[in-house]
Parts: C-alpha cells; structure tokens; sequence
C-alpha cells in the first residue's frame, strides 16, 4: 500500500492566531501529526508564552 494522502510528515503549515485559542492548539495538533508549523501572531510576547 502507498503513502498515506493524508500525512502531515514533512509539511509546511501556517497558522495564523497561533498565540490563543483554536490557533494556538491547531498548531499544537498539526506538530504532534509531524507538519513544520509557521506560527502568525499579533502579540510576539503571548506567542513566546504559548
């Protein structure tokens, strides 16, 4: 059987709002699922802490 389509391994993904919120844990599921997360966010400080 092929690769899984749906596989996140080796990816770029950006998400936007990544320091609260939905943001915040998408980016925390699409790392765990093995994708290079670009995180986006309005306050450097609250992206630092998540």
């Amino acid at each position: 059987m092929g690769s899984n389509p749906f596989s996140l391994s080796g990816k770029v993904v950006m998400v936007t709002g990544a320091s609260s919120g939905i943001g915040s844990q998408v980016a925390i599921w699409l790392s765990q699922q093995g994708a290079r997360v670009v995180l986006v966010a309005r306050n450097q400080e609250r992206l630092e802490a998540t």
